[in-house]
C-alpha cells in the first residue's frame, strides 16, 4: 500500500498541532475563566489542527480511490534545486 498524499498532511497536521500545544504550556499565565490569557487561543487552534488531521488521516486511510501521481521524481528535482538555489 503506497501513501497518499492526504495521509501526510494528516501527519503533519497532527504534529503540528502537537508542537504548537507544546508550545502553548511554556506560556506562565494560566488559564482562568475570568481571564483566559494568551495561552487560550493557541490551545484552541492546536486542537483544532489535531482533529482536523486526524480526520483527513482516518478519511484517507479508509478511502479505497487510487490516487494519481502528484509530481514525477524529475519535478521534485527541479523543485528542491530552485529551494536550494
Amino acid at each position: 500500500m503506497r501513501i497518499k498524499r492526504d495521509q501526510i498532511t494528516g501527519a503533519v497536521l497532527i504534529l503540528l498541532g502537537a508542537v504548537v500545544f507544546l508550545m502553548t504550556t511554556t506560556f506562565s499565565t494560566p488559564i482562568t475563566a475570568a481571564y483566559p490569557g494568551p495561552r487560550m487561543l493557541p490551545s484552541i487552534a492546536a486542537f483544532g489542527f489535531a482533529v482536523c488531521g486526524l480526520g483527513i488521516l482516518v478519511e484517507s486511510t479508509l478511502s479505497k480511490k487510487e490516487q494519481k501521481a502528484y509530481m514525477a521524481k524529475a519535478g521534485w528535482v527541479r523543485m528542491g534545486a530552485s529551494l536550494i538555489l
